[in-house]
């Protein structure tokens, strides 16, 4: 029996770098742009933010030193200043959960600490500059309820994040 070149079949590798240049269909990447936008009205939430809380909705000025005060025990009334109304707290954490929203948005990985340790620290540089230009009190109930504000803007944000980064 003779074979002729036509019957002859070469069989081609099913493993190895074969397989791999085949074309896979490829997940579709999430567009950048509403990241920017997030990150966009982010930096304008924190002027607006750093605004209302250093200068209290005013131009801009060096106070008058009546103003200077140092509140370190939280919630409690101190040097002439009384406690901590819960309206006041309520008002504090209400303005730094769009501030956990952005960081929750912006940091899909782990956003809970991020945003602990960012909004902690942006509330203790506000809360010092109220203090060194004597425009405000330093008032560590204020920094917890701006921290535990965006914590709760971060829990909000959360879920959808994830789904959205796995789907």
């Amino acid at each position: 029996m003779s074979y002729s070149r036509a019957d002859q079949t070469l069989e081609l590798p099913t493993t190895g770098a074969f397989v791999s240049a085949q074309r896979q269909p490829r997940a579709r990447r999430p567009s950048r742009a509403p990241r920017f936008l997030v990150a966009v009205l982010f930096l304008a939430y924190l002027v607006m933010l750093t605004w209302l809380i250093v200068w209290k909705l005013e131009a801009p000025f060096v106070g008058w030193g009546e103003m200077r005060a140092l509140k370190l025990v939280p919630f409690v009334a101190s040097e002439g200043y009384a406690a901590s109304l819960p309206l006041e707290v309520l008002a504090n954490v209400a303005v730094f959960i769009p501030f956990g929203l952005c960081t929750g948005y912006l940091w899909r990985r782990s956003p809970g600490p991020k945003t602990f340790f960012a909004a902690g620290f942006a509330s203790l540089a506000m809360e010092t500059t109220q203090f060194a230009l004597a425009v405000g009190s330093f008032d560590t109930s204020d920094i917890i309820a701006n921290t535990v504000g965006a914590l709760i803007g971060a829990a909000v944000v959360a879920p959808s994040v994830r789904r959205s980064a796995f789907s």
